[in-house]
């Protein structure tokens, strides 16, 4: 390492401004200047030292044509021996899987299988077909009037959020095995909510009559909606202000299988 990685250029760039600094007007051309150049020496030989270990320190105190760049192409193979040994180890361990998965006897598999088959009605994810019952509620003709008796307001002739979870949980109750709102397969997580008369399920949007259809015990969710308070509640409200309630009774329904919420959409 010496003064001569330095560039030129800025050593006689700083010689320069120091000439300049101590009062001449640019570089000495004749003998007369013999002493200014005299007089510089010992800073031009300061300011060489000062770069000397500006570039010392740069460098990290290591030579800068070192082994390591011409030792790149033993690094390359030795990499390469190593990726090829990874790929051995995984190949060894994906044929020891298919090794055990095919040891494994056709009576576990069918074990297997079969419990994936109690699971996945649990989780509403399998159509299922059966016969059903549907309850049918729906607002009052006179929602939205101008004119409506005496001690009500509008909110009282339109089916809400709890009148429809009032079925759905006596439904539920009654033993039903699988169940629509609407023309969707709800599951255990699914939530229905009303904003003013519009239900919103799963990402999409409905109007009134709403429907809610269960596929089980046809007589066991008869009754269990008979003895439900809050479906009691609806059904008098329903006849003294003129909202809409009705049950179905169905032979035979075809449900889909929960696919989970959908993209945003209406249905009127």
């Amino acid at each position: 390492m010496s003064c001569q990685l330095v560039r030129s250029d800025s050593v006689v760039g700083a010689v320069h401004s120091i000439y300049i600094l101590r009062g001449g007007a640019g570089m000495p051309t004749s003998t007369s200047s013999a002493r200014g150049w005299k007089a510089a020496a010992p800073f031009i030989l300061t300011l060489c030292g000062i770069l000397f270990v500006i570039s010392h320190k740069t460098a990290g105190g290591t030579d800068l044509r070192g082994s390591d760049l011409l030792e790149m192409p033993d690094l390359v193979r030795s990499e390469e021996r190593r990726v090829q040994q990874l790929a051995a180890q995984a190949q060894q361990l994906e044929d020891e899987i298919d090794s055990l998965t095919d040891s494994r006897g056709d009576h576990e598999t069918q074990e297997i299988q079969e419990e994936i088959e109690e699971v996945l009605p649990a989780a509403q994810m399998e159509p299922v077909q059966g016969p059903a019952i549907t309850v049918t509620l729906d607002d009052s003709p006179q929602a939205g009037s101008q004119d409506l008796p005496p001690n009500t307001n509008d909110e009282d002739y339109i089916v809400h959020q709890q009148d429809l979870e009032a079925v759905m949980n006596a439904m539920w109750a009654g033993g039903a095995e699988a169940m629509m709102v609407m023309d969707q397969r709800i599951g255990s997580t699914s939530t229905v909510r009303c904003v003013g008369s519009v239900l919103l399920l799963e990402g999409r949007k409905y109007a009134p009559p709403y429907e809610i259809s269960a596929i089980g015990d046809v007589e066991a969710m008869e009754r269990a909606l008979e003895e439900s308070r809050a479906v009691a509640w609806f059904r008098s409200a329903a006849d003294a202000l003129g909202l809409g309630y009705e049950v179905e009774v169905k032979e035979s329904v075809t449900m889909p299988g929960y696919e989970g919420p959908r993209g945003s959409g209406s249905r009127s």
